[in-house]
């Protein structure tokens, strides 16, 4: 919307609390018909978490089928690839959404996202059949890095503008529990389809991620465009019929409600004479410790280890005793149940505790439940099984845990000998009625594996109550309108780019400083963040979104745990002028 058009549309806002027909005078069954609305709106907004939360999940089961089906289970380049190429085209899709969002609006973004998914889907699905597989595969699973990159950064944004502010916070944090669901479905199917056509299955595995996406996509054709976006691009009457849609409250409040939005473009109107780029969120300090504080929230969330602790879940089921691959994939069923508990929990007390204490907490029990972790693996490798080389094999490793490590060898009867994680590569060189261990060990003594099981489902339910959903929620809320969609955009790519730095660089950290000291590294990030956020993270629950960017102002007259940034005496020169 040009500023013209938008001093006309705002003009004086004291005009927009009789803009409301007389007609349409808040009954009680429209106002329960309304309440019914958000929700539904939520939820279909919440499937692209889904969709996300689906991928992740269903990728470590097929991976396990692909390798054998395209041959390649010992070039870890083209794993890699496959997994992380989704990454690069979430990175891609955050960076590139601002303009989307903002000139085509909330709703065609998402419409764009679950299109976009839907095609890397059916590519996925399709792939074995092609003359190059691994290549569509390549390509599929990138295109579904770009509806996902997309999506990730448009749905809290759009549920957090459509939401009361009363279950702002609830409802953005169910995106959160759709992602830990589609994690959990993901394993449940995995483990149905694991024999299934064998090795072919993967496929159906991967092109059944595109049915969600697609119930998404005609759900969301019916939906409501955000009426934040609509007072500022379109006109008041089209944001005042949106809000109608979605607020069971009366004439009266729904005007209140618009009044405070169009009271928040006029002052971004003021401030903001051409479009909002990149470098503006360095003009203000304010806006500098929003970013900051998103940032910040995103980065931890994805440097405290989240994805290093699921990929390394399978390992810890083995070495707890369930070398079953089959059962070791429904534990990992159980555990992503547990974490999708946890979500719902969070969910629940996002609006109570608030999301100060959620992160607060989480990281706390994050940094424990890593130090754990981490001394469990310290002391499995500490009683591990001796071992010696066997004959003719570069596998020279002297105790069972690092030779299990290297997926080119395995373990049997005291010796260290050349293989993958089933079989030896000769069954002549391991000992008879040995037993070959190519995953883990079983160590002697006591078990350290259930310490680490432990500790793994501790970690679970303190992230995903927590720093899971929350630096979503607060990066939806804690940007003025003005900056949203470049905020959250860049925001949204730092936490693809840190999830992608984590994908590159943990087996090589874990070759450098071993396993166990890359969790207490993870642990030692969520201790600064529990630091750093006690100080610097204001609490945004129940704040009106046109209210919490003064949270940020600096001022030495006020300090302490609210978490406010406070450093200097006079308010930030933007929001003075925009008072004037």
């Amino acid at each position: 919307m040009a500023l013209g058009e938008g001093s006309r549309l705002l003009g004086s806002t004291a005009t927009s609390v009789n803009a409301l027909p007389d007609d349409h005078a808040g009954s009680a069954s429209a106002n329960g018909s309304n309440g019914f609305r958000i929700y539904l709106l939520t939820f279909l907004a919440a499937i692209s978490g889904f969709m996300f939360g689906y991928d992740t999940g269903i990728i470590s089961g097929a991976m396990l089928l692909i390798v054998k089906d395209l041959g390649f289970e010992h070039d870890t380049i083209k794993q890699e690839l496959i997994v992380s190429i989704t990454l690069v085209g979430c990175i891609v899709a955050s960076i590139g959404s601002r303009d989307l969002t903002d000139r085509c609006g909330r709703r065609p973004s998402i419409l764009v996202a679950s299109f976009t998914f839907t095609i890397g889907a059916v590519i996925m699905w399709v792939a074995r059949a092609t003359q190059y597989p691994f290549y569509m595969l390549l390509v599929g699973r990138f295109i579904v890095g770009l509806g996902v990159g997309l999506a990730s950064m448009v749905t809290p944004l759009y549920i957090s503008e459509v939401a009361p502010s009363s279950i702002r916070g609830r409802l953005v944090t169910l995106n959160n529990v759709f992602i830990t669901g589609g994690q959990f479905v993901a394993c449940v199917v995995a483990g149905l389809l694991a024999n299934y056509d064998y090795p072919h299955g993967w496929e159906l595995m991967l092109g059944l991620s595109g049915v969600p996406a697609a119930l998404q996509f005609c759900g969301m054709l019916f939906a409501i465009e955000s009426p934040r976006w609509l007072a500022k691009h379109k006109s008041r009457a089209s944001a005042i019929a949106a809000l109608r849609r979605v607020r069971p409250g009366s004439d009266s409040t729904i005007a209140a409600e618009m009044d405070s939005i169009l009271e928040s473009i006029r002052e971004e109107a003021q401030l903001q004479k051409t479009a909002f780029g990149f470098f503006d969120l360095f003009r203000s300090s304010s806006l500098r410790s929003i970013l900051l504080i998103g940032v910040g929230l995103q980065a931890v969330q994805q440097l405290s280890g989240i994805n290093t602790v699921m990929y390394y879940f399978g390992t810890i089921a083995v070495m707890a005793g369930w070398t079953n691959v089959s059962v070791a994939i429904w534990i990992t069923a159980a555990v992503s149940f547990v974490g999708f508990l946890s979500n719902i929990v969070g969910m629940t007390q996002v609006e109570r505790r608030g999301r100060r204490c959620l992160v607060l907490t989480s990281l706390v029990g994050v940094a424990v439940s890593l130090a754990v972790l981490g001394l469990a693996f310290y002391q499995l490798r500490a009683t591990s099984p001796a071992a010696r080389p066997a004959v003719l094999t570069e596998c020279d490793f002297t105790n069972c845990y690092d030779c299990t490590e290297d997926e080119k060898c395995g373990y049997c009867g005291g010796l260290c000998v050349a293989g993958n994680q089933t079989a030896p590569a000769n069954a002549t060189l391991c000992p008879t009625n040995s037993s070959y261990q190519g995953q883990a060990c079983t160590p002697d003594g006591f078990n350290w594996g259930f310490i680490a099981l432990g500790a793994t489902a501790v970690y679970l339910c303190f992230f995903q109550a927590g720093m899971g959903p929350a630096p979503w929620v607060i990066n939806s809320e804690i940007f003025p309108l003005r900056a949203k969609a470049v905020g959250v955009a860049t925001t949204t790519s730092v936490n693809w780019s840190c999830n992608l730095l984590i994908a590159f660089t943990f087996l090589d950290l874990c070759k450098a400083i071993t396993t166990y000291g890359a969790f207490w590294l993870y642990g030692g990030v969520a201790v600064v963040g529990t630091v750093w956020f006690a100080f610097a993270l204001p609490e945004t629950r129940g704040k009106k979104l046109e209210e919490i960017e003064v949270l940020f102002v600096r001022d030495t007259s006020h300090s302490g745990p609210t978490g406010g940034v406070m450093a200097h005496s006079e308010k930030d020169p933007l929001l003075l002028d925009a008072n004037n």
